[in-house]
């Protein structure tokens, strides 16, 4: 039987893949210094709590699409 050579083409496709993701996950991994400043906010928080509710079930936003004529 003959074993699967590497190609050229599946070696560059896998490499430019393996690429992409190396230096995708390294911006997700790096530190940005300047997205969040240290101030904080303009107003002071009022909330004291939040209800988070996740409801799964129920028809979908396809279903309930009501196309008017």
């Amino acid at each position: 039987m003959n074993s699967p050579r590497l190609s050229r083409r599946n070696f560059l496709g896998e490499g430019l893949g393996l690429g992409a993701g190396a230096l995708a996950f390294r911006s997700l991994l790096a530190e940005e210094s300047g997205s969040l400043r240290p101030g904080g906010s303009h107003f002071a928080p009022t909330a004291k709590s939040v209800i988070f509710l996740f409801m799964s079930g129920g028809p979908s936003q396809v279903d309930t699409f009501d196309p008017k004529p």
